[in-house]
């Protein structure tokens, strides 16, 4: 694929899965759902994928300074916790609009805010680091 490639690409909607075409080639998969779980069907082949919650963090225990980063590109929209505010696990910290979206990033752990890297109305890219966060 080169840099300035263009592409013709359509793709449709079916009530079982969808029907692609990408630059004149007809593609069609089905996809079936089980809970969490999408098996796309394709081919002769499959490939199976688990749905997450991109703003979900890790259960293991968090100490010390804590990540927080932009899990898609977006633009921030407000802070909720005043810096050096004590917080508990769950409590939101900011708001970050996505994908036409506003979704409310929380504490992965009790600590504090030390700084918000990010001011409101300021974009951020896809895993930029926006809060600087330390664990109690």
């Amino acid at each position: 694929m080169l840099a300035n490639e263009v592409f013709d690409a359509r793709i449709q909607a079916l009530s079982d899965g969808f029907s692609a075409w990408l630059n004149g080639q007809h593609y069609q998969a089905r996809v079936i759902q089980l809970g969490q779980q999408r098996i796309l069907f394709s081919r002769g082949h499959s490939l199976s994928a688990r749905l997450g919650d991109p703003y979900a963090y890790a259960s293991r225990e968090i100490h010390g300074h804590a990540q927080i980063k932009a899990p898609m590109p977006g633009r921030v929209v407000a802070h909720l916790a005043a810096i050096g505010t004590q917080l508990e696990k769950g409590e939101p910290l900011m708001i970050l609009e996505a994908m036409k979206m506003e979704h409310t990033l929380k504490a992965p752990a009790a600590g504090r805010v030390n700084a918000y890297l990010f001011a409101p109305g300021e974009q951020v890219g896809d895993g930029d680091e926006l809060v600087d966060f330390e664990a109690a």
